[in-house]
């Protein structure tokens, strides 16, 4: 790669963090000798002065809350780097309707909720499914018990055989992959999303991808241009009339959206319009290529965060482990063609070089004594039940014997009372 400095992106929080911490802040300084940096804003709109120490920002202009045009933009950001493969297919559609989306306030899941509630009181029994993603964190913790028990009192047992909430609580905030995922999403006829103001919609650009309509307030649809952002495409709800607009959008003949939509949140598209704009922009010495850009699963590794934890949002490593790697390894050695078929290069690069690497260590062993002691339980009662099912099988052979196998079952019968008694 000769002298060519390389690129990278880090997020808003991960910034919050460097302006709070001066070593870290420095080190961003020395970085910028052998990179590009780039910041991609996980939260819209931008109202603060963006921050001249980035080379470039992933932001649109109509983000930005200063009306002076700006040079240093990359009008893409996670959600416009959707995988091929929530791509439209022929499979069977087994939902009317898609809803998408953690147990956080601002994504209203109470109003969900209602708006179903509303829906099969009108009569509009559709088949529903709401992926609802739950933390076990003592700060949600309430309002996830709160939701599922709305649920099991707003909705008989009837209406809940053809409304499903699903709401895993493993790998928080990403229980399923987005392969799977994509199966959901190419199983269903339309799509919700009830947050009154959520820009940048990611879960809402895999709907767009999938070629079926998008149901939501004007917000939503700022992934697309706004020429584009119509129906049939899109269905703005406006003051607040989830239930019609639902109802208007699964009743829409269906269109092909490919040519008018999709080209906006695909993924291949988009990394050829990301290496372009980095050339026109950096000017480097020598253009890009697409073989010199790390480019799978964008969509989640744009918007991830170097934090000191290993959890499903986290590209495994604090940001200071991250500085540190780049600092003292040779970027310029890296072989990229190896790491272009990895999946998530930024683990797979950083996985020998962590500070906390004992203490991963001690958490894992703690974690399989977990295990281990678990399992020991899990083979005891194994082993009980299987006495159980033996005695009770003998007994039930024994019984057929006259009046002997009579008298046996007596015994035993007394003698279990005796035992539940003493209990």
């Amino acid at each position: 790669m000769g002298d060519r400095k390389g690129v990278i992106s880090l997020t808003t929080p991960e910034l919050r963090a460097i302006n709070g911490d001066n070593q870290l802040s420095n080190l961003l300084i020395k970085l910028k000798d052998s990179y590009y940096i780039g910041l991609h804003h996980n939260w819209h709109p931008v109202d603060f002065e963006l921050d001249n120490r980035f080379d470039f920002h992933f932001l649109c202009q109509r983000d930005v809350v200063s009306a002076m045009k700006r040079s240093d933009l990359i009008e893409l950001d996670a959600c416009n780097f959707v995988p091929q493969y929530f791509n439209s297919t022929n499979e069977t559609k087994v939902w009317d309707l898609l809803i998408v989306g953690r147990n956080v306030e601002f994504k209203q899941p109470f109003r969900t909720l209602k708006c179903i509630r509303n829906l099969y009181s009108k009569g509009e029994q559709i088949r529903v499914l709401y992926i609802c993603p739950m933390s076990e964190s003592e700060t949600n913790g309430t309002q996830d018990s709160n939701l599922r028990l709305s649920y099991e009192s707003m909705f008989t047992q009837n209406e809940k055989t053809t409304f499903t909430l699903l709401n895993p609580n493993t790998n928080f905030p990403f229980p399923f992959d987005r392969y799977s995922l994509a199966m959901f999403y190419r199983a269903s006829r339309t799509y919700a999303h009830f947050a009154a103001h959520e820009t940048r919609c990611r879960v809402a650009a895999y709907a767009f991808s999938t070629e079926i309509p998008v149901v939501g307030t004007s917000s939503i649809a700022n992934i697309i241009p706004t020429g584009f952002a119509d129906r049939p495409a899109f269905f703005e709800v406006m003051d607040d009339n989830f239930e019609e607009t639902i109802i208007e959008a699964l009743s829409a003949p269906k269109v092909s959206l490919e040519e008018s939509v999709r080209r906006f949140v695909n993924e291949d598209n988009s990394v050829d319009i990301l290496i372009s704009k980095l050339n026109f922009m950096l000017s480097p010495n020598d253009l890009f290529s697409r073989n010199q850009i790390l480019s799978k699963n964008l969509d989640i590794r744009l918007g991830w965060h170097h934090f000191d934890n290993d959890g499903a949002n986290s590209a495994g490593s604090s940001l200071r482990d991250f500085f540190d790697f780049l600092l003292t390894s040779n970027h310029r050695s890296i072989d990229l063609r190896n790491m272009q078929e990895s999946d998530y290069p930024e683990r797979d690069l950083l996985s020998n070089f962590k500070d906390d690497e004992l203490d991963i260590i001690s958490s894992q062993n703690e974690r399989t004594e977990i295990y281990l002691n678990s399992r020991k339980k899990e083979i005891e009662g194994v082993r009980r039940g299987n006495f159980r099912f033996y005695i009770y099988r003998l007994l039930a052979n024994l019984s057929k014997v006259p009046i002997i196998g009579s008298l046996i079952l007596k015994i035993y019968m007394s003698i279990k009372r005796i035992i539940t008694i003493e209990r």
